[in-house]
């Protein structure tokens, strides 16, 4: 018999919109949230990330805006109530959220973005050969929180 299972994740690479925002839960955690943009064909989506403990720690260090990243997340859906209240209290809301799992810097703000744009004037755009830009090594990262970048193929 097949087992089904069901899978939750999304792959993005996109840039940060603004440096990511760090606060303490009350358990003592990191969360981080911060919005990266995709464009394709012209059409920008901002997409809402939130990151926990040793991987926020990791943005808030090393990410800024206008960064470019590579991000694997699982869709997620928050409910909570406004400060707004109607006739009937406090007004509740839901937004979708995409949980990081892993993270990974491809090129800071103004290094890299000219190497990729030198890379579709010579023919070499990932998007139009359907290669990957960039391999993330898995196999490196570990509990204490070494992230390790893309290798460049």
């Amino acid at each position: 018999m097949m087992s089904l299972r069901c899978y939750n994740k999304v792959i993005l690479k996109g840039f940060l919109g603004k440096s990511p925002e760090v606060r303490l839960l009350p358990s003592g955690d990191s969360v981080a949230n911060f919005s990266i943009a995709t464009t394709i064909q012209n059409h920008t989506e901002w997409h809402k990330i939130v990151c926990f403990s040793k991987l926020a720690e990791y943005v808030v260090k090393g990410l800024g805006e206008g960064d470019f990243v590579y991000i694997e997340a699982q869709i997620r859906t928050r409910e909570f109530k406004t400060a707004e209240s109607d006739e009937k209290g406090y007004r509740p809301r839901k937004v979708l959220e995409l949980i990081a799992e892993e993270i990974h810097l491809v090129s800071k703000k103004g290094i890299g973005h000219a190497l990729e744009d030198d890379r579709k004037k010579n023919g070499l755009d990932p998007e139009n050969s359907g290669k990957s830009e960039a391999v993330v090594d898995n196999e490196s990262n570990d509990a204490a929180g070494d992230f390790s970048l893309p290798k460049y193929i």
